[in-house]
C-alpha cells in the first residue's frame, strides 16, 4: 500500500460536513455549528483572533457565515463572508460583499475583506475577483482549493493510503464532531463510476454512526465506506443502493402512432424553433449552452428533443435523450453525462482523460473540461419528462448545478429539459427557485399547438395512409377538434385511419362527435374487467416500479397492457402512455375542452328540428331535405349543429334526437339546459367569461370576441369576416340557452328570460336589440298597464316598441311579465320615478357614457349622443339612424329630470 497525493484528483476537493442529532433539522443545526467552528479554526491559522459570528444561515444548498475579526499582531480589523454552496457562486455575490466592505471602510479606513467562496467563483466572478485583488491587497478570495491546501500544509489530515492501481477521485476532507479525516472516492476502473467511500482519520477514529451519517450524505449517495487503515474492514451503507437507471426517449414508428412521440422521419413543422436553437448553438460556438423546452401535456416537447437530437446528429455531433422518470438520486445525474460522453468517444467526437471520473457531478463536469473535443460538433444532452424530478428537491439542485456548471464550460455542449407547464401544482410550488434558476440560464422555447399548415401536412399524410383523398368536411371537422394539438391530432387521425381502413364511410365518420373521451372509452372496451382495474390502478401510482406493482398486478396482465400499448416500460417502471389518458382513468373526465364551431344561429336550425320532433325523433337526410325544400348539404350542416350541441346523437343513416327528447313533449327549456350544458364545456364560453372578467364593463362586443378567435382555433385559417360570423353564432347560441345576453352588439350575464324560441312558433316581427325605440310616456304607459293588469290604449307599433325598451331596460320578460317589481314601481311613483330612470339608463349599452356627456355639455345634440349609442352596441348605423336614436335618448335623459338644452331642429 501506498500514499497518493491528491494532486492526481481530478476535480476540486470537496468538504463534507457530518453531524448526529435526533431529526434532519437537529442535524442541520449542528452541521451548521461544525462550519462555523471549523472556519474560526481556519482563520486562526491565517493569523486572525477568534472570530465573531454576525450571521449563521443553513440553507438547502449550503451553509452562510458572516464573521468579524482582528489579525493577532496588527489588531487590524478583517470581515468575511463564507459561503459553502454546491455549486460556484455567482458574480453578484462577491460584487455585494465588496460593496459591504467599502461601506465598513467609511467607519474605520484600515478594514481586511475576505470572501470565502466554496467551491469558488464563476468565471466572471474570477475575473472580478483577480481584478479588485490586483486593486486592493487588503481583499482576499479564499477558495475550497486555498483551503484545502492550507489543511495539508498545517497536516490536519493525513493523506490516505492507498492500493497500488486504486483509482480515486473527489477528494475531500470530513469535518466531524470528532474531527478532521481525509475522504475520496474509490471507482471501478472500467466505468468509473463510484463503488465506495474511503478515509483516513488523523485522530479519533469514526464512529458506526457518523459513518452512517457518511454513506447516507449528499457526498455519500449511499456508497459503502471503508477506513483505508482496516483494508478488510467495509462498512455496508444502511440504504439500499440502486445502480441509476437510464432509459432514453423513444419515438414512434409511423405517423400516427400516438403512444410515442414522434420520431425524427416522421417530426412535422417547427422550424422556427428549431432555426432558433440551431443559431443560439452556433452563436455559443465551443461554449456550453441550455435550452427549455416548455408546453402542456402532449403539445409536442418529447418529439421536438428527438427532433433537436437529430438535428444535432446531422450536424456532425452526438445526442441523448433522457426519460428522467427513471431518476430518483443525485448520482443519476453524473451516471446520464457518462452515458452522453461515452457516446461522443464512440463517434470519435471526443477523447476522455485517462483520469476520467464519473463519481460527482463535480468530477463529471471535470472529465469533460479536460476531455480532447476533436470536433465542433455540438453534444445533445436533453432530460425529457423533467417534471417528474421537481418531486424531489434534491434531484432537481443536482440538474440545477448541473445547468450552471454546463454555461462555464468551453465546450460545444447544449444541455436540454422538458417539462409540462399545465402540472401547476407540482411545477409552482417547491423547488420553484430551483427550477427558475436552470430557466434563468436557459435559452427557454415556449412551444405552441400547430398551425394551420402543420396540420394540413399531418392530414395529407392521413389521406395517404388511407389510400384515398379525405373531404373538406373532414378535414375541417379535424382541425375544430384537435385544436391543434399534435397529441389529439395523432389520436382523431388514428381512430379516423382504422375506420376508413374497416370501410367506414365518411359520411358515418361526420355524423359522429369525436370525442376524445369517447375515444379513450374506445381504448377500454376490449379489455377484461381485470386488466381495467390493473390499469387504474397503475395510473394512480404511475411511474411505479415493476417490482412494486406485481405485488397486486399479474405480470401478465402487465405485459398484455404493454403489448397493446395502453401502458409503456420505462426502465424498471411502467406508466400510461399519457398524462391525460392517466387523468381520464382516475377521474373519468378529460380536461380538454371541447372546439368544434358553430356556424347556424338557433333560428336557422328551427324548421329541421321541428320536423324531427314531428316524426317522433328520427328522419333521413334525404326524407328532411325533400319535406324542407333544402339541399342535402344544407341538412347536413344543420343536423351537425344539433349534434354537437347534443340535442341529436349519431346514428347512421339518419338524424336521430337525444334519448331524453323522444319521450313525449319537448319543452323549450330543456332543450335550453342541454344547449347550456354542451357550451359550458367549449373553449369558446371559457374565452367570453375571462373577458367579461376583465372588461371595464361586465360585456363585451361581437367584434373583441371575433378578434380572439384565431387563437382559441390555432388549427383553422379565416377572414375576420368569417371569425365575426362564428363569434356572432356562438354569441347567439349562448343567448338562446340563458347562459350570456346579446344586447344588440354586446353580449353579458343574463338578466332576462331568453327570447328566441326553436321550437314554438317564431314570433312575428323580430324585436330589435337597441335601445331606445320609442318616448319614454308610451313605454311608461305600457309598464303601468302591466304592472296594474290593465289594458294597453297603444297602437301595436308603438306597444311594440315600448315592449322593447322596457326589455332592454330589464323591467319586462319576453312573455311581457314584470321581471323586476321594485325597479317596477319606483318608476311608476313620481317621488321616484327620476332616480330610478337614470339608474335603468346606465344599464343599457353606452347610457353611462351618454348620461356622462349630457351632464358635462346639456346642449350635446342627438348626433353625439347617438354616436356614443354607436360604437356601444359595435353597430353600423346611417347618420339619420345616429341623430334620432340619440334624440330620443335625450328625451329619456330630459324624462330624469336631467337639464337638457333642447336643441335646435337638426338638419
Amino acid at each position: 500500500m501506498t500514499d497518493r497525493s491528491p494532486a492526481f484528483d481530478i476535480s476540486p476537493p470537496r468538504l463534507v460536513i457530518v453531524a448526529k442529532g435526533d431529526t434532519p433539522q437537529s442535524q442541520a443545526t449542528a452541521r451548521g455549528h461544525l462550519f462555523e467552528k471549523f472556519v474560526a479554526k481556519l482563520f486562526g491559522a491565517y493569523g486572525c483572533e477568534e472570530p465573531r459570528t454576525e450571521n449563521l444561515n443553513l440553507r438547502q444548498n449550503g451553509y452562510e457565515l458572516d464573521i468579524s475579526t482582528k489579525f493577532i499582531l496588527s489588531k487590524e480589523s478583517a470581515i468575511a463572508e463564507c459561503k459553502a454552496y454546491s455549486s460556484p457562486l455567482a458574480l453578484k455575490e462577491l460584487s455585494n460583499f465588496y460593496g459591504k466592505l467599502s461601506t465598513a471602510r467609511f467607519d474605520e479606513a484600515v478594514v481586511h475583506g475576505w470572501f470565502v467562496a466554496i467551491p469558488g467563483l464563476t468565471a466572471e466572478g474570477n475575473q472580478l475577483a483577480r481584478k479588485i485583488e490586483s486593486s486592493d491587497s487588503r481583499f482576499r478570495l479564499i477558495t475550497v482549493l486555498d483551503i484545502y491546501q492550507l489543511i495539508l500544509k498545517k497536516q490536519w489530515v493525513r493523506d490516505l493510503i492507498l492500493e497500488v492501481d486504486t483509482v480515486v477521485s473527489d477528494y475531500g476532507v470530513l469535518i466531524t464532531e470528532a474531527g478532521l479525516y481525509t475522504v475520496a472516492k474509490q471507482l471501478d476502473p472500467a466505468t468509473r463510476l463510484p463503488v465506495k467511500i474511503i478515509f483516513r482519520s488523523g485522530g479519533a477514529p469514526l464512529d458506526v454512526e457518523s459513518i452512517n451519517l457518511l454513506s447516507s450524505s449528499d457526498y455519500g449517495g449511499g456508497l459503502p465506506v471503508q477506513d483505508c487503515e482496516l483494508a478488510s474492514k467495509v462498512v455496508p451503507s444502511a440504504v439500499i443502493l440502486e445502480a441509476p437507471a437510464l432509459v432514453t426517449v423513444v419515438g414512434s414508428r409511423e405517423d400516427f402512432e400516438y403512444q410515442f412521440p414522434a420520431a425524427p422521419e416522421f417530426f412535422v413543422g417547427r422550424k422556427d424553433i428549431l432555426q432558433r436553437i440551431k443559431k443560439a448553438s452556433e452563436d455559443a460556438g465551443l461554449t456550453g449552452s441550455v435550452v427549455v423546452l416548455n408546453a402542456q401535456s402532449g403539445w409536442g416537447k418529447s418529439s421536438l428533443a428527438l427532433r433537436l437530437a437529430n438535428q444535432a446528429e446531422k450536424s456532425g455531433g452526438a445526442a441523448v435523450v433522457f426519460d428522467t422518470r427513471t431518476a430518483t438520486t443525485p448520482s443519476y445525474v453524473a451516471a446520464a453525462l457518462r452515458r452522453a460522453l461515452t457516446e461522443a468517444e464512440s463517434k470519435g467526437n471526443i477523447v476522455l482523460p485517462a483520469e476520467s471520473s464519473f463519481a460527482s457531478l463535480q468530477s463529471a463536469i471535470s472529465t469533460i473540461r479536460l476531455s480532447e473535443w476533436r470536433s465542433p460538433a455540438p453534444l445533445a444532452i436533453f432530460f425529457d419528462q423533467f417534471e417528474n424530478v421537481f418531486r424531489d428537491p434534491r434531484l432537481t439542485q443536482e440538474f440545477r448545478d448541473l445547468a450552471l456548471a454546463v454555461r462555464e464550460l468551453p465546450v460545444p455542449i447544449l444541455l436540454g429539459f422538458s417539462w409540462k407547464t399545465d402540472l401547476v401544482g407540482l411545477t409552482e410550488s417547491y423547488p420553484y427557485r430551483l427550477r427558475d434558476e436552470i430557466r434563468g440560464v436557459a435559452n427557454v422555447i415556449s412551444v405552441e399547438p400547430f398551425g394551420p399548415k402543420d396540420v394540413g401536412t399531418l392530414l395529407a399524410r392521413l389521406a395517404k395512409a388511407a389510400q384515398t383523398s379525405l373531404s373538406a368536411d373532414l378535414k375541417q371537422r379535424l382541425r375544430e377538434y384537435s385544436q391543434g394539438l399534435p397529441w389529439l391530432l395523432k389520436k382523431l387521425a388514428s381512430h379516423i385511419l382504422k375506420q376508413l381502413q374497416a370501410g367506414t364511410t365518411e359520411e358515418i365518420l361526420l355524423s359522429e362527435s369525436l370525442n376524445i373521451e369517447g375515444l379513450f372509452e374506445q381504448d377500454l372496451a376490449g379489455l377484461q374487467s381485470t386488466e381495467i382495474d390493473a390499469l387504474k390502478t397503475i395510473a394512480r401510482e404511475a411511474p411505479v416500479l415493476v417490482s412494486d406493482i406485481v405485488e397486486r398486478v399479474s405480470p401478465d396482465i402487465i405485459q398484455s397492457l404493454v403489448d397493446q400499448r395502453l401502458i409503456v416500460r420505462v426502465g424498471e417502471r411502467v406508466d400510461v402512455y399519457w398524462d391525460i389518458f392517466r387523468e381520464f382513468l382516475i377521474s373519468g373526465k378529460v380536461a380538454v375542452e371541447d372546439t368544434y364551431i358553430l356556424r347556424m344561429r338557433p333560428p336557422s336550425t328551427s324548421k329541421l328540428l321541428q320536423y324531427l320532433v314531428s316524426k317522433g325523433g328520427e328522419v333521413t337526410a334525404a326524407e328532411a331535405a325533400q319535406h324542407l325544400s333544402m339541399s342535402l348539404h344544407v341538412v347536413f350542416n344543420t343536423s351537425r349543429e344539433l349534434r354537437q350541441l347534443g340535442i341529436l346523437v349519431p346514428k347512421s343513416g339518419s338524424m336521430l334526437l337525444a334519448e331524453q327528447f323522444r319521450s313525449g313533449v319537448i319543452a323549450e327549456a330543456d332543450l335550453r339546459a342541454r344547449v347550456a350544458k354542451a357550451l359550458k364545456r367549449h373553449t369558446v364560453f371559457t374565452k367570453i367569461q375571462e373577458m367579461i372578467g376583465v372588461a371595464p364593463l361586465p360585456e363585451i362586443s361581437i367584434d373583441s370576441l371575433a378578434k380572439e378567435m384565431p387563437a382559441l382555433f390555432p388549427a383553422l385559417e379565416a377572414t375576420h369576416n368569417t371569425w365575426r360570423i362564428y363569434a356572432l353564432s356562438f354569441i347567439s347560441w349562448l343567448d338562446y340557452s340563458g347562459l350570456m345576453q346579446l344586447r344588440g352588439q354586446f353580449i353579458g350575464p343574463s338578466k332576462v328570460t331568453p327570447t328566441v324560441n326553436i321550437l314554438g312558433k317564431v314570433e312575428p316581427g323580430r324585436r330589435t336589440r337597441t335601445f331606445p325605440q320609442c318616448s319614454p310616456k308610451p313605454a311608461l304607459e305600457y309598464l303601468s298597464c302591466q304592472v296594474t293588469s290593465s289594458t294597453s290604449v297603444l297602437r301595436s307599433s308603438v306597444e311594440q316598441k315600448a315592449q322593447n325598451d322596457l326589455i332592454l331596460l330589464g323591467l319586462l320578460g319576453v312573455k311581457n311579465e314584470v321581471v323586476n317589481p321594485v325597479l317596477a314601481g319606483r318608476l311608476l311613483k313620481p317621488e321616484s320615478m327620476q332616480e330610478a330612470l337614470i339608474e335603468a339608463l346606465h344599464t343599457v349599452p353606452g347610457g353611462t357614457a351618454a348620461i356622462s356627456l349630457v351632464k358635462s355639455n346639456p346642449s350635446a345634440d342627438g348626433m353625439s349622443v347617438g354616436e356614443i349609442l354607436r360604437d356601444a352596441y359595435g353597430a353600423r348605423w346611417a347618420d339619420s339612424t345616429k341623430r334620432a336614436t340619440g334624440t330620443k335618448f335625450r328625451a329619456w335623459l330630459a324624462h330624469a329630470g336631467l337639464p337638457v338644452v333642447k336643441a335646435r331642429k337638426e338638419k
